[in-house]
Formats: C-alpha cells, sequence, structure tokens
C-alpha cells in the first residue's frame, strides 16, 4: 500500500512544479531533491519516469542523500533551492523555508483536477496530509508524503516483575509512566545513532 501510495504523491507534488508550464512545448528540466532513506530511490526514479513519459517535455533530474537537509541548506541560504524537495528534520526544518518565504504555496495546484479520476488533487488525499505545514492561512504549503505508525516496544519481563499491564490508551500510558519513574526506571529509551526520531 505504502509503495503504491508514494508514488501517487510525489507526482501530485511535481504536477504542482509545473502547473501553467508542461502544456508548453518548451524544454523543462526540474530538479527533484529527496531523502534517501529506508524508502530507497526506486518508487521516486519510477515517478520521475513517467511524469517524463506523461509530458514529454520535462526532463526530472532526481538525486537523493540520507542527510539532504544538511545538503540542501546552504542552497536555500543561497536563494538556489531545488524545485522540488523532500526534506527530514535534519539541517532545515519546511517550518524555517516557509517562515523564509521560500515555499509556494500548491493551493492552486491542488484544486486542479487529478490524474484519470473525476476529482480534483485535494480531494485525492487524506485532509490531514495537506496541513502539516501551516502558516494559519488556507494555503497548502506541502503534502505529506508518507503517513507512519510509530510503535514503543516494551521489556515483557520487566513489566511481569513490577506487575504492570501495558496500557491500551494514552492516558494509561502516562500513568504508568509515573510508576516507571517511581521505580527509579526511565520511562522510554531511544537508540542514539539517528537523532531524527527522538523528535517522534
Amino acid at each position: 500500500m505504502l509503495k503504491r501510495l508514494l508514488p501517487t504523491l510525489l507526482a501530485i507534488i511535481l504536477l504542482t512544479c509545473t502547473v501553467g508550464v508542461v502544456a508548453s512545448a518548451e524544454q523543462i528540466e526540474l530538479e527533484v531533491a529527496v531523502f534517501q532513506g529506508g524508502f530507497g530511490l526506486d518508487h521516486f526514479q519510477y515517478v520521475a519516469r513517467e511524469y517524463e513519459r506523461l509530458h514529454p517535455n520535462v526532463k526530472v533530474n532526481l538525486w537523493g542523500n540520507p542527510r539532504i537537509g544538511v545538503v540542501l541548506r546552504p542552497r536555500f541560504l543561497q536563494g538556489d533551492p531545488p524545485d522540488v524537495v523532500w526534506l527530514v528534520r535534519e539541517g532545515v526544518t519546511n517550518a524555517e523555508l516557509l517562515r523564509s518565504g521560500l515555499l509556494y504555496p500548491l493551493t492552486e495546484a491542488m484544486n486542479t483536477p487529478a490524474y484519470f479520476q473525476n476529482k480534483t488533487w485535494k480531494e485525492t488525499l487524506m485532509p490531514s496530509t495537506l496541513y502539516t505545514l501551516t502558516d494559519g492561512s488556507d494555503n497548502i504549503w506541502g503534502v505529506s508524503l508518507d503517513l507512519l505508525t510509530w510503535n514503543l516496544w516494551y521489556n515483557k519481563e520487566m513489566f511481569e516483575q513490577y506487575g504492570w499491564e501495558p496500557p491500551r490508551t494514552w492516558d494509561e500510558w502516562l500513568k504508568l509512566n509515573d510508576k516507571i519513574k517511581a521505580k527509579g526506571i526511565i520511562p522510554i529509551a531511544l537508540q542514539g545513532k539517528i537523532s531524527d526520531y527522538n523528535v517522534f
């Protein structure tokens, strides 16, 4: 499901970069820079080639890097960003880019007809994916590229030792945290290799 969703969303992002331009015969090159992590680059390459097939006058130059925010930060500061970017929090944040006026609103493009559907692009997406980055206006400044579930694992032997039941709600989790801390134990521990995960 996720692999099918990602190309669709990237296609939407690519579309928004060329609204009103791709109809011309002029040759256009788009630079697309993405986070190269666990998802890899294959699905991005697929979308880029498919977009080129649908728009023969567009060439998509796609590249990725595991530290995409760090690599691109100097380019953002120089005012020379790629046309489309998928960032993670390291190096530069979407909120910084929005405050700096470096993002182009996708609102108009999101209200254009989606490929192969009788809906607008906006109507094809879950509403929560459209307003993850906001300035308080009705503008759409970005589209979530993925929807994930974050899970917490627990030490079953420790829970049995102290008679703790695994929580089923957030309120139960908070109450359990107090019990865990009362035993002098830190409730949550994270690996220190990839600091971005600590944000979640």
